[in-house]
């Protein structure tokens, strides 16, 4: 059942995107509270703040994201996602060029990035879903299988590349 999954291009396409963009969130998410307590020297609870809005930002986004799918075509939506993910990536870039310090102005292309994911998920396993019905069971798997790679590579690239810096917290997500 998972080799018309693994021909597909549209598949692989889809199937990708939205682990990637999670996979680097994951990573920044971890690694970040190294950044902003030992570097930085913010308490645990207000990194815990700046990471709760990120999140919370996905959970308002996704809840959105079910009306606009009634409105919109998925694609449309998954496109959005991708923008929004591309738009917090470059002020992530931008922070690291500016040498930003400030934890709370790093909120915002934190927001990008699980809004993002709010945008992207959804639309992507719909859109795998219409074109392989008839295999929905397969398709939920090879998406997990896809998604848990890519999130562990993800992380494991992220605990290989840390040195203490903004750079190497936001690279893997910018990667």
């Amino acid at each position: 059942e998972y080799l018309p999954l693994c021909r597909d291009p549209v598949v692989w396409g889809f199937a990708t995107i939205n682990p990637l963009i999670l996979g680097g969130f994951v990573s920044y998410i971890t690694t970040s509270s190294y950044y902003y307590i030992q570097v930085l020297g913010l308490s645990i609870s207000t990194h815990g703040y700046i990471i709760g809005i990120s999140i919370f930002a996905n959970v308002l986004v996704s809840l959105w994201v079910s009306h606009l799918i009634e409105r919109f075509e998925p694609l449309v939506i998954f496109k959005a996602g991708v923008a929004l993910a591309i738009l917090g990536v470059a002020f992530f870039g931008a922070f690291i060029v500016a040498d930003m310090t400030n934890p709370y102005l790093l909120i915002i292309p934190c927001a990008f990035v699980s809004a993002a994911l709010g945008c992207v998920f959804p639309p992507s396993t719909s859109l795998i879903m219409e074109r392989h019905r008839s295999r929905a069971g397969s398709v939920s798997s090879f998406l997990a299988m896809i998604r848990t790679f890519i999130m562990a590579a993800a992380l494991l690239l992220s605990g290989i590349v840390y040195n203490h810096t903004l750079f190497s917290t936001a690279g893997i997500l910018m990667g």
